[in-house]
């Protein structure tokens, strides 16, 4: 994974172009094809889901977030949201 240099990382993330350089980032490796047929299978309600309404609520909450800091000139959004941030309408496609 690449990332820009510590310096460069206040900038506004619309700036491109910018000096990207090598970042340590360690994962599990996945089995994509395990991860679908599990993922098929939760969508088909074959088992149990491996997770909640609670964890779909903050998945959203943290793409209103992206949003909701790309509006304000890409400021720090602290969560969860509160105030105007939790009013914030998104336009999709």
């Amino acid at each position: 994974m690449r990332a820009r240099n510590q310096e460069l990382r206040s900038l506004p993330l619309t700036r491109y172009g910018e000096m990207m350089e090598p970042f340590p980032f360690e994962s599990a490796p996945y089995d994509i094809v395990q991860l679908t047929r599990e993922g098929i299978r939760e969508l088909a309600g074959d088992g149990p889901l491996s997770c909640t309404t609670v964890d779909g609520m903050k998945s959203l909450e943290m793409v209103v977030a992206f949003h909701e800091s790309e509006a304000r000139g890409n400021a720090r959004v602290n969560l969860p949201l509160s105030g105007s941030a939790r009013e914030l309408v998104v336009d999709i496609a």
